[in-house]
């Protein structure tokens, strides 16, 4: 375990000084720790302790339930194996790309199913996957204030997504992929946190308040009136809240957080 996924690994997180540093790892926790030593210990929390309030979503793993116990069915996780592998049919003129395992996030320039997410990734023999979408709570989808998960993940307090074939990502919002091994996935479909996306989106989504993970073409994307509590992404599952007075992307990451205002605030633009 190197230096980078050790500083994620919950028992290492320690209060910081209050005015040190704005950053945290937020959302969820790379899956790789399991899928090598087990869940150790009564609970995970994937994200910033509370001593930190207001921060983007985050997941909590319940650990006591499973601990000892391999990933896979008990953990909830999607596991290909070889017949997978032998049977698999690309999408037609897909542009494959890699992407490093544990916790990676994408977005879609078109409305995506859950199972099309799915069919963009090659399988491979052992991989164990699973994908993860915040909504704020959207009347126009039917979604409560929830994480949905695919398949259920080992989360409590979260929303399993039952029908991978029916649950819709709007375009141009962020969800996250996770795995056990680095996977090759279609960048027709699957944009990564450090594609540029065409346009910006976050116009599509103030409707609603609350949380919504969106990707930018610029900075100045995030000098907005509809959200004053923006988080960027600057690593791999690696958020820091950003200064709107001088906001930056970080490291060729083009994702954040967005909190949307209440109406009453930008209504009258």
């Amino acid at each position: 375990m190197d230096n980078q996924e050790k500083s994620n690994f919950c028992c290492d997180l320690k209060t910081p000084e209050k005015k040190k540093s704005k950053a945290l790892p937020i959302a969820l926790t790379s899956l790789a720790f399991v899928f090598v030593i087990g869940i150790v210990g009564a609970y995970f929390y994937l994200g910033q302790p509370d001593f930190v309030s207001d921060v983007p979503p985050s997941l909590d793993m319940v650990g006591s339930k499973f601990q000892g116990q391999s990933i896979g069915d008990q953990l909830g996780s999607l596991v290909f194996d070889k017949t997978d592998v032998d049977t698999y049919v690309a999408p037609q003129n897909a542009d494959f790309k890699t992407s490093s395992k544990g916790v990676q996030y994408f977005y879609s320039e078109e409305n995506v199913t859950v199972d099309e997410i799915i069919e963009n990734i090659k399988p491979q023999n052992g991989l164990q996957l699973l994908v993860a979408f915040y909504s704020p709570g959207e009347e126009e989808m039917g979604t409560d204030e929830c994480y949905y998960i695919y398949p259920k993940g080992p989360y409590q307090d979260t929303c399993e997504i039952t029908n991978a074939m029916n649950f819709n990502v709007p375009k141009g919002r962020g969800y996250a992929v996770i795995s056990s091994k680095d996977i090759e996935y279609n960048s027709d479909v699957l944009k990564s946190s450090k594609t540029v996306p065409s346009s910006d989106y976050l116009e599509n989504y103030v409707a609603n308040t609350g949380w919504v993970l969106l990707p930018v073409t610029k900075a100045e994307t995030l000098k907005t009136d509809y959200s004053d509590n923006i988080w960027v992404l600057s690593a791999d599952n690696y958020f820091e809240k950003t200064d709107q007075d001088s906001p930056e992307l970080k490291n060729n990451y083009t994702m954040a957080w967005f909190k949307i205002a209440e109406q009453d605030i930008y209504q009258d633009r």
